[in-house]
């Protein structure tokens, strides 16, 4: 008979309470979480595109000062002597060296870069022999030119020899001067 007596039917609806309290509870905690999920998914969202906005507006900004620089650096005169040189045209190198001085373009009123003076020499090599005037541009080139110019040292040996074929062709007396600086700087070259 003991058996048959039930535990107090207000103990299990009172649990039976609290389990609905407490599912209802955390159904409530579920729908408040995902609506704050939901708002912080708005504000990332919002901020995510923001900032997309902003990379695009900084992007096109940069892109539009590159562009003025460019343009910038595309107007900066070359150094003359530079620009008859980077032409590649012997008329037009021949036709600079007649209208202008040597002195103007060498130590001491300019100092050219190497790589620019073994352009200029392998160039000139092609006809300084037909062209004995431009003997005194090729001088002051070699006094310019520097052997310790890492850039230059394997092609300027074959340059310099070059040179030294062209010029031993000339019979003027300063073509002799210009013959022992070319052997000068190609014993730089063989250290």
């Amino acid at each position: 008979m003991e058996n048959d007596v039930k535990a107090n039917p207000m103990d299990e609806l009172q649990t039976l309470m609290t389990q609905i309290k407490s599912a209802s509870s955390f159904k409530n905690m579920v729908k408040s979480n995902t609506s704050e999920l939901s708002k912080n998914l708005d504000q990332l969202s919002f901020t995510v595109t923001s900032n997309i906005v902003s990379l695009n507006k900084l992007m096109n900004e940069y892109n539009n000062r590159l562009n003025a620089c460019k343009v910038a650096f595309a107007e900066i005169a070359l150094n003359p002597f530079e620009k008859a040189i980077a032409a590649n045209n012997i008329e037009t190198l021949c036709n600079f060296m007649i209208s202008n001085n040597p002195d103007d373009f060498f130590i001491p009123a300019a100092q050219q870069k190497t790589i620019v003076l073994l352009e200029f020499l392998s160039q000139i090599s092609h006809f300084i022999s037909e062209q004995p005037q431009f003997v005194i541009w090729v001088e002051k080139a070699l006094l310019d030119f520097d052997t310790q110019d890492r850039h230059i040292r394997e092609a300027a040996p074959a340059v310099l020899q070059d040179v030294g074929n062209g010029v031993s062709k000339i019979e003027k007396p300063e073509a002799r001067m210009v013959l022992h600086l070319v052997r000068s700087l190609l014993l730089d070259f063989k250290e």
